[in-house]
C-alpha cells in the first residue's frame, strides 16, 4: 500500500521539491558559491540539498531532533541523547520482531 501511495503521489512531492529548489537556487549562498567557481554538482550537493528542509523541522519534537540536539551535550549530560536513542532502538526492535512474528505465524514450515 505504501508503494501504491508513493507511486500515485510522486508528482505532488516532485512539484514541492522543485519549487523549493528553485527558491533556494536564488539565495545568496548559492550565488556566492557560483561566483567562487564551484561546479554545478558541488553547488547542488553542498549548497542546495542540505538546505531543502525536508523532514521534521526543529521546533517540532521528534526523537531524531532530540538525538541531534543532545549530541552537543554528550560529555556533560549524556541522558539528553541517550534516552531518545534508546527509544528509537526499542521501537525499531519491537517493529522488527513484530514483523518477523507476522511473517512466521502463517508459515506451516515454521511450526514445531
Amino acid at each position: 500500500m505504501i508503494i501504491v501511495f508513493g507511486v500515485a503521489d510522486w508528482p505532488f512531492y516532485a512539484r514541492v521539491i522543485r519549487a523549493e529548489t528553485l527558491s533556494i537556487r536564488e539565495r545568496e549562498f548559492v550565488v556566492a558559491g557560483r561566483a567562487l567557481g564551484m561546479s554545478h554538482a558541488r553547488v547542488i550537493f553542498r549548497q542546495i540539498f542540505p538546505n531543502l528542509g525536508l523532514g521534521v523541522q526543529p521546533p517540532t519534537p521528534a526523537w531524531g531532533n532530540m538525538l541531534g540536539e543532545g549530541r552537543v551535550y554528550m560529555l556533560n549530560s549524556w541522558w539528553i541523547a541517550a534516552f531518545p536513542g534508546l527509544a528509537i532502538f526499542v521501537t525499531t526492535l519491537v517493529i522488527n520482531l513484530m514483523g518477523n512474528g507476522r511473517r512466521d505465524w502463517p508459515d506451516p514450515h515454521m511450526k514445531l
